[in-house]
């Protein structure tokens, strides 16, 4: 049986220039269910691409030139070179279209497929196939990034992840908005000791920034605290005991010093005074040749020994000193 044009299950098509999914005038006066208009119903339209008015489009695919794209959004500490070949091998392989599309924000910027895009210069390829998206906010854009990595062959590190915390605090979300992003793909325990680690670093940089404007002169410590959001109490602290600390150290090198000193004026005092003995003793004939020379042997075995004895120490402070410079590398 034919449907009834213009009932409620068949709403009657209206031929006029309304826009593709909309209903016509006469029905939307009919039927009362239809409360919304086409703006409610189908929200902002912000993509850049020429549409109808009605018509829901958030992205599109489309094959850009690789000098049009722009590498700004970054999720990932460093690239894995070793991944680029692989990619710039299957692309030279004719798998372009098994790697799939890059994909881009409306200024072009890649959101998800650096690797695949650092690898297009070395296949020599000029164009690739992209979904261009629109994005809400800069924090949708890194979310999706992330995410479309966490599902890829190489997992986010723990550095990966501070690296995206640290940018999601930067458009000032707090560290509960920040978990809450994440909670339908890490655990709650986890993604909440991440956010933790970033936070105590970023209290730990803002305390060195303030200071360091403080201790230059450029700044009051009430006027940095408020810049750099810290505890102006903490921070007064901060720099006193660290001009303590300076102070500290630079008298215990100093006491250092002179003791040294000292030490080697007494030394040198006595050494004079037994070699002008032994002398004196030698030339009366009161000791022999051999007695001068075990004195002699055993002047020289104890500065050997003394050599010895700074080099080692000297040796622990180096050993110490390279491993700490390779743990901050």
């Amino acid at each position: 049986m034919n449907p009834k044009s213009g009932s409620r299950l068949f709403p009657r098509v209206c031929r006029s220039s309304t826009p593709v999914g909309a209903p016509c005038r006469r029905d939307q006066l009919s039927r009362k269910t239809v409360k919304k208009s086409n703006q409610e119903r189908f929200g902002r339209l912000p993509n850049p691409r020429k549409k109808r008015k009605g018509e829901k489009v958030t992205e599109r695919r489309m094959t850009l030139s690789v000098s049009d794209l722009k590498v700004v959004l970054f999720v990932r500490k460093e690239l894995d070179q070793d991944r680029v070949l692989q990619f710039a091998l299957r692309y030279e392989a004719g798998e372009g279209e098994k790697l799939g599309p890059l994909l881009v924000n409306e200024d072009y910027e890649i959101i998800d497929g650096r690797h695949r895009f650092a690898a297009l210069p070395l296949a020599s390829i000029l164009t690739v196939e992209c979904i261009v998206r629109c994005f809400a906010s800069k924090e949708e854009e890194l979310i999706t990034a992330f995410v479309a990595n966490m599902g890829g062959a190489m997992p986010p590190t723990t550095e990966d992840f501070h690296f995206v915390i640290n940018q999601l605090m930067d458009q000032r979300l707090t560290r509960r908005q920040t978990q809450n992003r994440f909670e339908s793909y890490v655990p709650k325990t986890i993604m909440r000791r991440y956010c933790d680690e970033v936070q105590s670093k970023r209290n730990h940089s803002a305390m060195a920034k303030a200071r360091a404007v403080v201790s230059n002169g450029e700044m009051k410590v009430d006027e940095a605290a408020v810049k750099f959001a810290v505890d102006p109490k903490a921070l007064k602290d901060l720099i006193a005991g660290v001009r303590n600390r300076q102070k500290t150290v630079g008298r215990e090198l100093g006491v250092i010093k002179v003791e040294l000193a000292k030490r080697h004026k007494a030394l040198s005092v006595y050494m004079q005074k037994m070699f002008a003995d032994l002398f004196k003793k030698y030339e009366d004939g009161d000791i022999d040749w051999k007695f001068a020379e075990t004195v002699f042997g055993q002047i020289d075995r104890a500065r050997k020994r003394s050599g010895e004895m700074i080099n080692e120490i000297r040796a622990r402070f180096e050993a110490i000193r390279k491993r700490e410079e390779t743990s901050k590398s």
